[in-house]
């Protein structure tokens, strides 16, 4: 099914291959809009919305069966491109204000990945292999940028973002490890990486310029917390092996802190304020 209203060299393809897939393409106020969705395998389900827009394109292709994909998006010149291969993958992007881009990628069995964003010129990416993998960039403000990878299973990440000129750069690989991200102010950056099972990495950023970059690598049970609030914080952690634990919180302006756990059963704990 596709509805256009109102449009200006808009264009809708729709291809699927297989059993009871479904798909809508609903394009409204606007010009040069695409909406294009491929769907091969059985009982999939695309939907793209794409209303008071301008030079938006939405992609959906889904490989497998029993997926779901929809991208609703408003505004001008937004771009979003989800692509999911296996089995029982949900995929969601919703997006208004301007000149946003959003990307999903997912392959394996029962993963899902969730992107909302609002304001302007805001970049947001997903990409899962594996299975029961789960993640969810929030987005508000400007100039913001997510982008997590995430590989094995039961993996999870929560990212949340508020202000301006955010950074968020993070992966995951083996099983039930867990990042909880929440930036607001400006110009914060967190980067880093978990490898192995029941990590956990907890961070929260508040005002301006704060950088931390946490590495936990092949081990098992590491735990990272970590708060930033004032301006020019950064922070540096570095875990591997087995049920470490490191405690950062940083207030006021330019603190630096360096953490390297390696072996098991350390416990760090730094307070700067």
């Amino acid at each position: 099914e596709s509805i256009q209203t109102n449009t200006e060299l808009s264009v809708s393809e729709q291809r699927q291959v297989g059993n009871d897939n479904t798909s809508l393409v609903w394009q409204e106020n606007g010009a040069r809009n695409d909406g294009v969705v491929n769907q091969e395998g059985n009982d999939n389900d695309a939907t793209v919305y794409q209303m008071d827009v301008s030079d938006s394109v939405a992609n959906i292709d889904q490989q497998g069966d029993m997926q779901v994909a929809s991208v609703t998006q408003e505004g001008a010149e937004h771009s979003a491109d989800i692509r999911s291969n296996g089995l029982q993958n949900e995929a969601y992007i919703d997006q208004s204000g301007s000149l946003q881009t959003a990307s999903i990628f997912q392959d394996g069995t029962a993963n899902s990945a969730d992107i909302f964003q609002a304001g302007d010129s805001n970049t947001a990416s997903t990409e899962q292999t594996g299975n029961n993998n789960y993640a969810i960039v929030d987005q508000d403000g400007s100039m913001m940028t997510a982008s997590l990878q995430q590989n094995g299973q039961f993996n999870e990440a929560y990212v949340t973002q508020e202000g301006t000129d955010q950074l968020i750069d993070f992966a995951q690989d083996g099983s039930d490890n867990l990042l909880t991200a929440n930036q607001s102010g400006n110009g914060n950056e967190l980067t880093g990486s978990s490898y192995g099972d029941n990590n956990r990495v907890d961070v929260m950023q508040g005002g301006d310029l704060n950088v931390a970059d946490i590495q936990q690598i092949y081990g098992s049970d590491n735990e990272v917390s970590l708060t930033q609030d004032g301006q020019d914080n950064m922070a540096t952690v570095l875990q591997g092996g087995v049920g470490n634990q490191a405690m950062l919180m940083q207030s006021g302006m330019g603190d630096s802190a360096i953490v390297s756990q390696m072996g098991s059963g350390n416990m760090a704990t730094v307070t700067q304020q």
